[in-house]
């Protein structure tokens, strides 16, 4: 159901902002080089190999259907995710002095995020550093997107599953004295 809600909240976001993002891309990536189009090709037949969307699409409906006021509350805290996480991309853009509107952020992050769900790599590595570079290219110095994206990893992957593991490393010793 919370899956269901978050690819439900991606598309949305996708639909309103994505459409414009497209039309912001300085370079048209799609058609300047014929492997950009092998790449979409690849993801599709990832998505329909990997994931069945008939079943994707019938989840997502189910969950329309049992709309309620945790539904409601599952689906704003899933946007704040993406909204916080869209922040946080424009904010260390703007910390390397280059100025990114954040309407094309909110269009292409469901693009990232799908990209690293549907191609398996240990934590999406590599393929979310392709996506930002390719998103985010078209700026004077492609590091600048690779930095970001690593950035990006480390604050919202890295740093709070090793504050969680110290965490629970801390319960597991008082669990372990206690008994």
């Amino acid at each position: 159901l919370e899956r269901a809600i978050d690819l439900t909240t991606l598309i949305l976001v996708f639909i309103i902002f994505g459409i414009k993002a497209f039309g912001q891309l300085q370079s048209n990536i799609f058609f300047k080089d014929w492997h950009y189009i092998i790449v979409l090709i690849f993801v599709g037949v990832i998505i329909v190999l990997k994931y069945n969307p008939f079943k994707i699409i019938n989840e997502i409906k189910k969950t329309f259907k049992k709309i309620n006021n945790k539904i409601i509350l599952i689906f704003l805290l899933s946007f704040s995710v993406i909204f916080f996480n869209c922040f946080f991309i424009y904010s260390m853009f703007s910390f390397f002095g280059k100025d990114i509107n954040f309407a094309y952020i909110l269009g292409i992050y469901p693009i990232i995020v799908v990209g690293t769900i549907l191609i398996s790599t240990p934590s999406g590595l590599g393929i979310r550093e392709y996506l930002f570079i390719l998103f985010f290219g078209n700026l004077p110095n492609t590091s600048l997107a690779l930095n970001v994206s690593l950035i990006y990893y480390f604050f919202i992957f890295l740093l709070p599953a090793v504050i969680g593991l110290i965490i629970m490393k801390s319960y597991k010793n008082k669990w372990i004295a206690f008994l």
